[in-house]
């Protein structure tokens, strides 16, 4: 039978009278006893391959090739080695590939889970890999967010991976998070901020029987010195003010600004009403201490209001009340105070 070996070209037609010359006249053209008669096979499948190879290589995402035989990485492009830095023959296998620069633990687990199994495996369909979301280290030692999905091959034994770099796309979510939740004059989570970080302490607290302190802070005296001094020196004073809430608090205690002068802090791990006593009482020390504003030696006050739970309250929201509502009853009282 004979092979089809693509369309016929004029390089074809020109290779087939090369092998098969027209006999001369008298000449005989039958083939002696025993003869193997070999018909030509033009590099129809070589060009094709080249040609393959040469889109992957203009490709504008990182792509590698390996052996569905034996995990053998046989190609990657040059966005590969841009993205990464490595070059052909640095992991030989798909599994080495998985086990050094996989950092993530749980991705690299489940990587192997998705990929590996289709190594070896006599399945003719072809299935298309997902992408999904890998941390990858690179040859310098730096980490890049990938995108990673692919295709199974069976039909040339071969698996083809992509790689889609959104490491600039994850820094740019990151910092609008980070913009969307922090407070632009102090630095301090903003109010939107604050609830979630409420609900997630008393979570933490609830698995753990702990207690939780919400304490509620009011500057005293910032409206007249920030109608007197004009707001940009009261945005200072509350910059100031704001470094001071940092300083007073424990490691893993939050300070949150809510709004205006009001701040919050919470306060997790507190054994007893005596500790969030005592991180009030540092708050209202550090609030007095005075402080020199263009050449002016001033000084402010503080009321603060104390929440614990689940003692005082058992939900986030009660406990918000139950504060607000102690706030009020330090204010009243002559400031300068808490209360709980």
């Amino acid at each position: 039978t004979s092979r089809y070996t693509g369309p016929r070209t004029a390089d074809a037609d020109a290779g087939a009278a090369r092998a098969y010359p027209d006999p001369g006249p008298g000449q005989d053209t039958r083939p002696a006893m025993g003869e193997v008669i070999s018909k030509p096979v033009f590099p129809f499948e070589q060009r094709l391959q080249h040609r393959l190879q040469a889109v992957l290589e203009g490709m504008p995402v990182a792509i590698s090739w390996a052996s569905l035989a034996n995990q053998h990485i046989e190609f990657i492009n040059r966005k590969f080695t841009e993205m990464f830095g490595y070059v052909p023959g640095d992991h030989a296998t798909v599994a080495q590939w998985i086990a050094e620069t996989y950092i993530n633990p749980a991705q690299a687990r489940r990587t192997e889970e998705i990929w590996l199994p289709y190594f070896q495996n006599l399945s003719s369909e072809t299935v298309q890999i997902p992408q999904a979301e890998l941390d990858v280290k690179c040859k310098d030692g730096s980490i890049r967010n990938t995108l990673v999905g692919g295709v199974i091959l069976p039909d040339v034994g071969s698996a083809l991976a992509t790689f889609v770099d959104i490491t600039e796309l994850k820094q740019s979510e990151v910092q609008l998070t980070r913009l969307a939740l922090e407070d632009p004059l102090t630095g301090l989570p903003n109010r939107r901020a604050f609830p979630e970080a409420l609900k997630n302490s008393l979570a933490r607290a609830g698995r753990s029987n702990a207690s939780v302190a919400l304490l509620m802070v009011d500057l005293d005296g910032f409206k007249p010195l920030n109608d007197t001094l004009g707001h940009d020196q009261g945005d200072l004073i509350l910059q100031i003010m704001a470094q001071r809430l940092r300083e007073s608090t424990r490691g893993g205690d939050l300070a949150c600004r809510l709004g205006g002068d009001e701040s919050a802090i919470i306060a997790d791990r507190v054994a007893d009403a005596h500790i969030a006593e005592q991180v009030a009482d540092r708050l209202l020390a550090a609030i007095r201490r005075s402080f020199t504003l263009n050449d002016q030696c001033l000084a402010l006050g503080a009321s603060i209001g104390i929440s614990i739970y689940p003692l005082d309250a058992p939900t986030d929201a009660a406990l918000f009340k139950h504060a607000d509502l102690a706030l009020y009853r330090a204010k009243n009282s002559g400031r300068g105070r808490w209360s709980r």
